[in-house]
């Protein structure tokens, strides 16, 4: 217990929202009497529980207004909270915003001894971290000049230096990951690696760049809404928030949606209660293995039915319908199977993997929120994973959910449900074998294989030798016809970007066969030595050297597949073929597609 240094016990801020600027005088003042519609109350921090020990860097992400930085300035004692306990032990220094304290019209020198003074710092003392900020800073030629005449990275490296000069307790930082260039960047990593390490610091970081923060903390702390929504690792804790994008776009689709249906509803539908958006989708949250036949979807209620959706229905029906859009779902068009109307559940067509419908009946929600509500599927065939349903309650608070058991027979099953109220899980979509992928899949990557020189597989190589990479692949679009762009990234120690494979000079045509095998030879390997975590993705043609906007990854609709961080590959040093380390480039390889030389790639160049 003696190496916590802070501890919060459901620790809460709560801020007043006045609906007119005076009656925040008058509560200042304690003369606002209780008045309705005076002010709403808004929670930036709810019931938080949080232990920091010595010597840890902890990361503390999430998004905008989530209470990141509500969380820092309690913790700094800038505010205090509204309940709750929250005790902080030992000297707290603060860099919630690079440069505070500078004034631009002061030189370097003048403003570095003027902060040193502030935290009572002069003489010998003074003058020894003086020159070391200097040092550390490089920029000694301009130290004399007024900080308003610095190029933008100057400042920053002068400001930067300054401020973790001084090795407190707890260093709490906002937001200054991106301290100037790549290499100063690097110095100032290691920096705040040495003072957690030899001076006991505790690191506490609030970023929105994930990656970089993987390359200094080792916890992380994901808060939602003001409240910790997931913390351990930073690997995990990453991938569930990388998962939670895809699910926050998901969200906007679904609520455009329903504002669409609230705008144009029939008179019919506007007598009715607010749309509900359902959907059916695998457990894991990845794409069939197959494609499943649907027949219809029932709401039944004591098996008394209230509602069903066939196959043909129109977003214009007055109860229900089918969302019929490649952007939201993966809807095939409808086809007669073993003597039912069906809809085909496709593997491929949307980067959501779900079969979306719409809800207008009120009484469907009514049983949902009773208790009594089962949904019946008809399916076809025999899938290789489980489904649910799962249906959104208009304000977006609650969901309602249920598992479907495996149909047994190869023909059609009508299984049934029982929904119960849950929340949304956070956790990433995996495969079976733990593999994180995103993507719409209309090609996907099968199957992922390290060879050696001899052919033989392996996750063990050394500088200099032979490495090759085979990718077996499908293509699930029975019309698919282009040069996906196709990349395969090693990050050093899971983290660091480092080298990569990739070619845009593949043509993959399902008419020839949708199936093949992709080979990269790299020979001789120049990644350096260590640990790589490897990611595999597939993109749409021209996608990588297109100038247009980039998307984030998992809720990318130009994204075919991607196995995320999923295989792990050591290379050692060689005698023989000694190597620079962490170097970032563009590596040569060979590619061949189905035993066939296809691609040698560019001249070896830097990608940084």
């Amino acid at each position: 217990m003696n190496d916590i240094v802070v501890q919060a016990h459901n620790l809460s801020k709560v801020y007043r929202l006045y609906t007119k600027p005076h009656y925040r005088t008058l509560d200042v003042f304690g003369l606002l009497r209780k008045k309705e519609g005076a002010y709403t109350e808004y929670a930036a921090l709810d019931r938080i529980n949080l232990t920091i020990r010595k010597r840890e860097k902890v990361a503390i992400i999430g998004r905008n207004g989530a209470g990141k930085s509500t969380l820092l300035k309690l913790i700094t004692n800038v505010i205090r909270p509204t309940s709750g306990d929250l005790v902080v032990k030992g000297e707290v220094h603060a860099l919630l915003q690079i440069g505070t304290g500078f004034h631009p019209e002061f030189t370097g020198r003048e403003n570095v001894y003027s902060y040193l003074a502030h935290f009572g710092i002069s003489g010998a003392e003074a003058e020894q971290k003086y020159r070391d900020i200097i040092d550390f800073a490089e920029i000694e030629d301009y130290i004399d000049q007024p900080v308003k005449t610095y190029s933008t990275g100057m400042g920053v490296r002068l400001m930067f230096s300054t401020s973790t000069a001084i090795s407190p307790d707890v260093l709490v930082l906002d937001e200054v990951l991106g301290v100037g260039d790549a290499y100063f960047a690097a110095k100032s990593f290691e920096r705040m690696k040495d003072m957690c390490e030899a001076e006991d610091t505790s690191l506490l970081l609030v970023t929105h760049d994930v990656y970089s923060a993987l390359m200094l903390c080792e916890r992380f702390i994901w808060i939602e809404r003001g409240r910790i929504c997931l913390e351990g690792p930073g690997q995990e804790v990453v991938a569930a928030y990388e998962g939670s994008i895809r699910d926050q776009e998901e969200r906007r689709l679904r609520n455009r949606r329903v504002t669409m249906l609230r705008e144009n509803r029939t008179a019919t539908q506007a007598a009715n209660a607010d749309p509900i958006y359902g959907q059916i989708r695998c457990c894991n949250r990845q794409p069939p293995a197959t494609e499943i036949p649907i027949s219809h979807i029932r709401f039944l209620r004591d098996e008394q039915e209230l509602l069903t959706l066939s196959m043909q229905t129109s977003e214009r029906d007055d109860e229900g319908a089918l969302v019929i859009d490649s952007a939201e779902g993966n809807w095939g068009p409808v086809v007669e199977w073993q003597g039912r109307t069906a809809r085909m559940f496709f593997p491929h067509g949307s980067i959501y993997h779900r079969l979306p419908f719409i809800i207008m009946k009120p009484e469907v929600i009514e049983a949902a929120q009773a208790g009594c509500l089962t949904v019946e599927v008809g399916c076809g065939g025999s899938p290789e994973q489980d489904l649910e349903v799962v249906l959104f309650h208009t304000d977006g608070a609650k969901q309602f959910s249920g598992r479907f058991p495996l149909p047994k027979a190869a023909g059609w099953t009508d299984v049934q449900t029982t929904v119960a109220e849950g929340q949304q899980t956070i956790l990433p979509a995996q495969t079976p074998k733990g593999i994180i992928r995103y993507g719409q899949r209309a090609v996907e990557i099968v199957d992922v294989q390290f060879l050696n020189e001899y052919g033989q597989e392996s996750l063990q190589f050394e500088i200099g030798t032979v490495m090759r990479v085979r990718l077996a692949y499908r293509m699930n679009d029975p019309y698919f016809c282009e040069r996906p762009t196709i990349i395969v990234a090693f990050q050093k120690d899971g983290v660091v970007r480092s080298h990569r494979f990739w070619t845009d000079q593949v043509q993959l045509s399902a008419a020839e066969g949708r199936d093949g095998v992709l080979e990269i030879v790299a020979n001789p390997l120049l990644l350096g030595r260590g640990t790589y975590a490897v990611t595999v993705s597939v993109f749409q043609e021209g996608y990588l050297t297109s100038q247009s906007p980039k998307q984030f990854f998992t809720a990318n609709d130009k994204l075919y597949d991607m196995h995320s961080r999923a295989y792990e590959v050591v290379v050692k040093e060689s005698l023989v073929h000694p190597l620079c380390n962490d170097v970032i480039f563009q590596h040569p390889s060979v590619w061949w597609h189905n035993g066939t030389q296809t691609v040698l790639s560019a001249p070896l160049r830097d990608h940084v």
